[in-house]
């Protein structure tokens, strides 16, 4: 597991989740609000999974300890 492999995992989830929530969940969808979400739950999101596979790219450890 990578930090690059990471981050398009957190991308594609980050594109999917914004878009239930604008064409689903709101009735009055707005762009701004929909980009704000979608930055807020990309940095979230990647953030833990940075978190759970142990990988830092401040201390440039691009890759996980794990399989």
């Amino acid at each position: 597991m990578t930090f690059k492999y990471l981050l398009v995992q957190s991308g594609i989830v980050a594109i999917l989740v914004t878009l239930i929530q604008v064409f689903w969940m709101e009735e009055n969808p707005e762009l701004l609000k929909a980009l704000i979400f979608f930055v807020i739950f990309y940095a979230v999101y990647l953030l833990i999974l940075c978190l759970m596979y142990k990988i830092n790219p401040f201390k440039k450890n691009f890759k996980s300890p794990y399989k």
